[in-house]
């Protein structure tokens, strides 16, 4: 049951990335695998429903939500709810400044910063 899961995960995500960009409702399904030192520590599966909307000619805003599946080292599977927010304004044409805030819920929640700066040449 848990492997049929995945791979319809898996197929949805790989649809989604043959799929052009638009403003609006979308399915974002993503995997992260974490290590600490050169030990596997855990994977999560997120399958988030989300919203995106330009809000300026320069300036797009997201935010998603939905169930995360969690492959924790020595723990049993858990499913937990993640989400994120998260925008990019356009500089110019070669520049992108982006920034998202994420989390994830658990025994203790947990959450997540990423800041950065897109150059095209």
């Amino acid at each position: 049951m848990k492997s049929t899961i995945i791979a319809g995960l898996l197929l949805g995500a790989a649809h989604g990335i043959a799929a052009p960009a638009f403003a609006g409702p979308y399915v974002n399904v993503e995997s992260e695998t974490g290590f600490k030192g050169g030990s596997y520590d855990a994977s999560v599966i997120h399958s988030h429903v989300g919203y995106e909307q330009k809000v300026s000619p320069s300036t797009t805003v997201y935010g998603q939500v939905g169930p995360s599946v969690v492959f924790e080292d020595g723990e049993q599977l858990s499913t937990r709810l993640g989400g994120k927010v998260g925008g990019k304004i356009a500089v110019n044409k070669a520049t992108d400044v982006y920034g998202e805030v994420k989390m994830l819920t658990g025994t203790t929640n947990k959450y997540g910063l990423k800041a950065g700066v897109k150059y095209r040449f």
